[in-house]
């Protein structure tokens, strides 16, 4: 195409033409010619490492630094994971992250809360940390009233432990193996010592103890755990809203 305009322009140059207009064209003619083959890096927009000029491969400026089948979105993500690392978490950074602030310094605390964590049938339901008594009670109610709102008909039983984890799997007196069949334990409340779990649970004693399905005998706060903390307020249940299936 461009060899027929470019005898089109330069061989049937009217006898007249002089010799500086023939220049002229030919310049034009091969200036647009490497223009369209061989454009600059500017014309490529933001990917001018896509293309590189097919008559000066050993050019600088046409040096390819990635794989020649890496398009550019491909190109522009390694070179962005290049420059950003992300950084990978300790086994000890992972248990601090699941443990709330407040109980960070408690030598006990990672372990306690990386058995919770791995434990499917636990699950934690804690209040705002620095809640007020108040809030945390309220907290509490609600989370009651929730899982009732779901699950009743159900039993239930409010406790307090040291270890959530030990209290449900120990094979002597464990929750897991207790003849109420319990499925699920919730965690309502952590705090550093027992004086606070304890007396939530007497709380939530006096204020659900009345329901059908309570399996509390005693008032609360009676059983309170001696030992380092953290310590828990919780809550097992069993729901009966769906028949067992027909074997």
């Amino acid at each position: 195409m461009y060899i027929d305009v470019f005898l089109q322009n330069v061989c049937f140059v009217p006898q007249i033409a002089t010799k500086q207009r023939i220049c002229k064209v030919i310049f034009l003619g091969i200036f647009d010619f490497l223009c369209l083959h061989c454009p600059a890096k500017a014309s490529l927009g933001p990917y001018a490492w896509e293309k590189h000029c097919p008559f000066y491969k050993s050019s600088r400026n046409c040096k390819e630094t990635y794989p020649a089948d890496c398009d550019g979105d491909s190109k522009i993500l390694m070179a962005k994971e290049n420059l950003v690392s992300t950084p990978v978490m300790t086994d000890m950074e992972k248990q601090n992250s699941w443990v709330p602030v407040g109980l960070r310094d408690l030598p006990r605390s990672p372990e306690v809360f990386s058995l919770i964590h791995t434990n499917p049938s636990l699950s934690l339901r804690l209040p705002r940390c620095g809640a007020t008594e108040g809030r945390i009670l309220e907290h509490a109610a609600k989370v009651f009233y929730d899982i009732n709102e779901r699950s009743s008909p159900m039993t239930f039983k409010f406790g307090i432990t040291h270890c959530p984890h030990f209290r449900w799997s120990n094979a002597k007196f464990g929750y897991k193996y207790c003849v109420d069949k319990f499925e699920s334990m919730v965690i309502l409340y952590a705090a550093k010592d027992s004086s606070g779990p304890s007396f939530l649970e007497a709380s939530l004693i006096r204020e659900f103890g009345s329901i059908r399905g309570c399996k509390n005998l005693r008032t609360g706060g009676d059983t309170s755990p001696s030992g380092d903390g953290p310590c828990f307020t919780y809550m097992v249940f069993r729901s009966f809203r769906h028949p067992p299936g027909i074997r």
